[in-house]
């Protein structure tokens, strides 16, 4: 253990995670049904490979994609749809 704590001294403090800014796409769908589940396997894949490359590039800053899901439930219940899009507004 002395014999590290020279090294330790002389190692540089380890930098800051630099937090990647986020861009939030909500995806609002059928959930429980087949639609939905697609439409959902859709947008991860897309989401993964944009992130894969590097994210998506805003005024020379890259941004990773961070998708949102709600079930909008539209095929049984109207309501249901605008509360998925009453959430989806304020996250």
């Amino acid at each position: 253990l002395v014999v590290f704590m020279p090294v330790l001294a002389a190692c540089p403090p380890p930098r800051p995670v630099e937090e990647v800014p986020t861009i939030k796409i909500g995806v609002i769908g059928p959930m429980k049904f087949i639609q939905g589940e697609h439409h959902w396997a859709g947008a991860e894949m897309a989401a993964e490979e944009i992130n894969a490359a590097g994210g998506v590039d805003v005024g020379g800053v890259m941004h990773r994609i961070e998708l949102i899901k709600a079930d909008s439930n539209e095929i049984l219940s109207i309501i249901d749809a605008v509360s998925a899009m009453e959430r989806i507004i304020t996250v």
